[in-house]
């Protein structure tokens, strides 16, 4: 609950920033047909499955901006999820 209201905190902090913005921003949805392990040591194995992410990106000023990406796969023959979560910071 703490980390919730650290970034709400934050992006109330950048929101007067969001006006002077250069260039929309986006969310990009997208599928993954195949993401796949492979393990040589012993014992080897190989294993495959699907998953999805998303991305965003908002300008919080003229010169730079706020990224952000999620990222999902669950392989078959295991049962192991695969997440990743990504922040940036880039400058146009």
């Amino acid at each position: 609950m703490k980390a919730i209201k650290l970034v709400g905190a934050g992006l109330l902090a950048l929101a007067p920033m969001a006006s002077f913005a250069a260039a929309p921003g986006y969310v990009d949805l997208y599928y993954i047909p195949n993401s796949s392990v492979e393990v040589d040591t012993f014992p080897s194995f190989d294993d495959d499955g699907d998953g999805f992410g998303a991305k965003i990106m908002a300008p919080v000023s003229s010169w730079g901006v706020l990224t952000g990406e999620y990222q999902s796969a669950k392989l078959d023959d295991t049962d192991v999820d695969v997440e990743q979560i990504r922040f940036g910071l880039g400058v146009l």
